[in-house]
This record gives structure tokens, sequence and C-alpha cells, in this order.
């Protein structure tokens, strides 16, 4: 017959140890509900400018073709891109090789005021194909320049290690107001080597182009807000990295200390120092893992979403800790059964709970 010591018992010991697995539980939910604040669309990682836009086709601007009529010329602008040669998480710039090409009818000169707003330094390449724009058979006249130059966009890492960006070539015509001149979409086309992107980097998607209609808010220190409004041309290409490699390099090793730290509920309350021992080893490599894991990001001030894998990881060691403690006490009162008992419900609850969180951290 068991002994009556060893049979759990309504007490004080008994209520903290309901309330650890109540928090533990409530840290898995509360790390999971922190993941969609890391979520950002598209439109937010491809962000460029905050300025008011809209698109020139949706206003009602046509092609450029045929004779020009009354209201602004209509320049149709596109854009084949060779390659990306280098990429800077850091600075968020990269460098692009491409051609761009205007065709028009009109008497103005787009290129007189082509300005490609987001270039960091100067043009490493600028070379037009001809001296002056040509003449073509059907009248438009056509220029074109070949291209090589670093850009800059904003960087968004909170989706981290299953974030895209956008690599993003933005012009305008600076000169010509959008009363006098506006882009219209040739499109974009790029090269078989373009997808041969430098570091492990991959097309997530096709390159993309549109057109815009900006207007800066600002008196550009006259005194009035200058309602001028002049039409850009955008070329985004999303990029993205393989995620499989970092689960193998980064992913894994966490697992694996997860796993030996649950070790410490399959050890009796008499190991107190062998329980210790291991949730304190498996706390400070978990730690140096997640350095680590975010060793090729720029140092951003925000969380990341791998960073709700490693904050569940501080928080189920922790757990572990104090469930040693607890452990220890109620064999010290008798009650042996009831602390491996409990042990079992703690590991039982960490290893779902971190299982949740990584799946949700890691999924698309």
């Amino acid at each position: 017959m068991a002994d009556p010591r060893d049979l759990p018992r309504p007490g004080r010991s008994w209520l903290r140890a309901v309330m650890l697995l109540a928090a533990l539980a409530a840290v898995g939910v509360g790390v999971g509900g922190l993941l969609p604040s890391f979520a950002a669309g598209p439109a937010d990682r491809a962000a460029t400018h905050s300025k008011p836009a809209a698109d020139a086709a949706a206003m009602g601007f046509p092609p450029a073709e045929g004779t020009p009529g009354p209201g602004p010329e209509k320049v149709q602008v596109g854009m084949h891109l060779n390659r990306v040669l280098d990429i800077n998480l850091e600075s968020g710039t990269y460098v692009v090789d491409f051609f761009i090409w205007l065709s028009w009818r009109g008497d103005l000169d787009p290129a007189e005021g082509l300005d490609y707003l987001n270039s960091v330094d100067e043009l490493v390449k600028n070379q037009p194909a001809y001296p002056a724009p040509v003449t073509r058979q059907d009248g438009s006249k056509y220029q074109s320049w070949h291209v090589q130059g670093r850009f800059a966009n904003v960087l968004n890492f909170r989706e981290f290690p299953r974030d895209v960006h956008n690599l993003v070539i933005q012009i305008e015509d600076n000169v010509n107001p959008s009363a006098d001149l506006v882009y219209v979409s040739g499109g974009v086309s790029s090269s078989d080597v373009y997808a041969d992107l430098p570091d492990g980097w991959r097309l997530a998607d096709p390159a993309t182009a549109e057109v815009r209609v900006d207007q800066y808010n600002t008196t550009f220190g006259t005194g009035e807000i200058d309602n001028t409004r002049y039409s850009e041309y955008i070329v985004s290409t999303p990029i993205t990295k393989p995620i499989y490699g970092y689960l193998i390099r980064a992913i894994l090793p966490i697992v694996v200390v997860m796993l030996i730290a649950l070790a410490v509920y399959f050890l009796g309350p008499e190991r107190i120092d062998a329980r210790l021992g291991i949730a304190v080893t498996a706390l400070i490599s978990a730690v140096l893992l997640r350095d680590s894991a975010v060793a090729g990001l720029p140092d951003v001030p925000y969380f990341v979403r791998v960073d709700a894998i490693f904050l569940c990881s501080y928080l189920v060691i922790f757990a572990a800790i104090a469930q040693s403690v607890l452990a220890v006490r109620l064999d010290a009162r008798g009650r042996g059964a009831g602390a491996a008992r409990l042990d079992r419900y703690a590991a039982a609850v960490s290893a779902v709970v971190f299982t949740a969180v990584l799946l949700i951290a890691l999924a698309v």
C-alpha cells in the first residue's frame, strides 16, 4: 500500500505548482501572440517613401502612342535588369546593372530631368546609347542608357528568417512637372543571370514596374507649400533567402539545447545539483545561440520573428529551474511521488509550448 505521505495533498506547494504550469502555458500564448506583430505586408516592406502617390493608369494617362494631344506629354519608360552585383544589409544598399530606355513624341526632352531618387553614390556607369535622341520610323523619339550604380531602400527584418526585401530603383523627372510630362510604364524585363544573386539570395518573385505621380509636402524654403507633382517610375525586385540551411545552422542547435534542458525533469529531486547545472548550461547556450542566429543582421531596434523562439526557450529553461527547486521542497516534505508527477506535467507542458512557438515562428 502506498505511503499516505506520497499521495498529493492540497496545500501551498501544490498551489504554487499549478500557478507555475499556468504561467508557463500563458508564456507560450503570449510569445505566440507576439508573432503577428512581426509580420509586415509586402507593401510595408517595399515602402520607400511616404509621400502621397497615385498610379498613372488610374489617373487616365494613355500609353505614349499616336500623335501627341492636349495635356501632359506621355513618355514611355522601360527597364531591362542585367544583374545584382552586391547586397549590403548593414547599409541597406545594393549595386544593380541595368538598361533604361525612354520613348516619346513631344518636344520636351525627358532625358534632361531623369533623376535616380534612391541612388546612394554617383553612378558608376551612365552611358547613353546615342549622342542624342534618335527618331524612329514611327516618328517617336528614343534614347537608352546602360546604368550601374548603388541604390538604397529601407529593409525590414521583422519577419527574419522568412523576410522578403525589395531592391528598388526609383526614377523621377525632376524638371518637368506632371502637368507637362508623365511616365507611362513600358514594363520591366531581366536577363537570365539576374536571378544569380550574391550571398545566397534568390528572387522571391519577378521584378515589377509601376508609375506614380508624387507631390513633395514641403515649402522648399519659399514659405508656401509647393503643390507641383512629378512623375515617377519605380522598379522593385523582391528577394529572399532559402530557409532550409538556416534551420540546420541556427534552429536545430536550439532544439537540441531544449531537449537537453527538458532532461532535468527526468532526474530525481535528490539530484538537484545536476538539474540546476544542466538548466543553467542550457540557458547560457541559448543566449549564445541567439547571438549566432542573428549574426548576419544589422543592429535593429525591434524584435524579429526568430527572437520569439529564443525568448520562449529562456522562459522554459527558467521554469525548469523553478520546478527543480519546487521538486526538492516537495521531496523534503515527504511528497516524492507528487514531485515526480509534477515533473512529468511540467515536461509535457514545456515541450508543447516550445514546439508550438517554434512552428508558429517558422510558419510560412
